[in-house]
């Protein structure tokens, strides 16, 4: 395989997830040129794609002959919202509901407050 002067990978991005990070090596492949990477981002959290494209793109900084990269995302309509994100939009939600109620519970004491008994 050192001759290997074009490579195509493709992978998931979410099959990258673990707690160490994504990274992958191809310096064994000495006369490598071209570097093409799909990532398929079906179910994978955006900041996961993220991680995988830095990762293919450190690697082919690094590689001794610099190869040509070209970076594709296939899917990228199917990613799903990071933990933090949703979290973030629960607390919105919930904060929103509140503030409603809040208010919902103002115009009713006002109403009652107007009324004669």
């Amino acid at each position: 395989m050192p001759k290997v002067r074009s490579l195509h990978i493709s992978f998931g991005a979410k099959e990258t997830e673990s707690k160490i990070g994504f990274e992958f090596r191809f310096v064994h492949l000495t006369n490598l040129e071209h570097l093409r990477a799909t990532i398929d981002c079906y179910m994978a959290t955006r900041s996961r794609v993220e991680a995988a494209e830095a990762a293919i793109r450190n690697t082919a900084s690094i590689h001794p002959g610099h190869p040509a990269l070209q970076i594709e995302r296939c899917r990228e309509y199917k990613t799903v919202e990071d933990e933090n994100a949703k979290e973030m939009r629960l607390q919105d939600d919930i904060i929103y509901k509140e503030v409603v109620r809040q208010e919902h519970a103002r115009k009713r004491k006002c109403c009652e407050d107007l009324l004669p008994y």
